[in-house]
């Protein structure tokens, strides 16, 4: 099984799910910190097709299949399912349950997307 999440320290992840609710100041923490690679992930996720190119550029591509399971793609999610930890499908299990809230909540606050550069 492949750890994704898991390996990183749960205030990185706490800052990452900030991040993914649109909070600009842990996005910027996440590439600032060492850690571009979840600001990529979160980037992929507000459907921003540089961070993607990034991650499958830089051999990252189990974030951009995370990214896309969250999207509901079903080979995607059975990936997540067959290949990662528990952990990484529960993540996108919940993910896709709060994505309409999490999008119309950040559209509301800021009307665009964040961008991966």
């Amino acid at each position: 099984m492949t750890p994704l999440l898991e390996k990183y320290d749960v205030k990185v992840l706490l800052a990452l799910n900030q991040a993914l609710l649109g909070n600009k100041d842990f996005f910027r923490f996440l590439i600032e910190g060492g850690f571009p690679e979840l600001a990529a992930f979160c980037s992929a996720v507000w459907a921003n097709e540089e961070a993607m190119m990034w991650l499958f550029k830089n051999e990252l591509p189990h974030f951009a299949i995370l990214s896309n399971a969250i999207d509901g793609e079903e080979e995607a999610l059975e990936w997540i399912k067959k290949s990662c930890t528990e952990v990484n499908y529960i993540f996108v299990k919940d993910g896709a349950a709060m994505w309409d809230s999490i999008t119309a909540y950040n559209y509301k606050l800021n009307d665009t997307f964040m961008g991966f550069h």
